[in-house]
């Protein structure tokens, strides 16, 4: 018996999830979904990370190398 590739999940779970959806709640649906309300602090904090962001952490750069490296990324800065 063979496997059902992510993809088909993906796909059959989007299909399922459409015919669940009339046209006069898609909108609502959709809104529900991408619009993120925060409080008046989290905005702050999410500003301040904004304009203020923190150094990366040694982990953080290494990371990033790694990805780079297995991605085949050249930065303009070893060019």
């Amino acid at each position: 018996m063979a496997r059902n590739s992510p993809e088909k999940s993906l796909r059959s779970k989007s299909e399922r999830l459409e015919a669940r959806i009339s046209p006069q709640n898609k909108d609502q649906i959709i809104q529900e979904h991408e619009i993120m309300v925060l409080s008046r602090k989290d905005q702050e904090v999410f500003v301040e990370a904004l304009f203020n962001p923190p150094e990366p952490s040694e982990k953080l750069r290494l990371a990033a190398q790694r990805y780079k490296k297995n991605m085949g990324v050249v930065s303009a800065v070893n060019r």
